[in-house]
């Protein structure tokens, strides 16, 4: 028998602070140089090949909103990722309360692959109130 030691995730708030320390680095990065400046990041090469937003599309310039506390503006650059930052945050704030969330069912990664493809199919079409999604 295994011991709770042993065992893959038995620990899961250990992931936590490196996840944190991550995320604390990049936001640091994105808040000191601004995106919005041209030559500062490379291009994305899904726009850059297709002409189309991705899904992360906006992304650098919603985490420099974030940094700079302009929450308005940030889900207007990319509202997805604005929102999958409060998600990990509630995820990471159980994992460390020791109540980590209940396993993701089967149907999550199809569920989330397909909610990808309809955030980018939604906010590439030229029409209202789509249009406003656009990064």
């Amino acid at each position: 028998m295994c011991s709770p030691q042993g065992r893959a995730g038995a620990r899961p708030w250990r992931r936590v602070p490196a996840w944190a320390a991550a995320l604390g680095l990049v936001a640091a990065l994105t808040g000191l140089v601004d995106p919005s400046r041209p030559g500062t990041y490379p291009t994305c090469p899904f726009l850059a090949a297709t002409g189309l937003a991705c899904p992360g599309c906006g992304s650098l310039r919603a985490m420099h909103a974030l940094t700079h506390g302009d929450l308005l503006v940030a889900l207007d650059r990319n509202a997805l990722l604005v929102v999958v930052l409060v998600a990990s945050a509630v995820i990471g704030i159980r994992t460390l309360a020791d109540r980590p969330a209940t396993r993701p069912r089967r149907w999550a990664g199809p569920l989330a692959g397909l909610l990808l493809i309809l955030w980018t199919v939604a906010r590439n079409l030229p029409v209202p109130p789509f249009s406003v999604l656009a990064p």
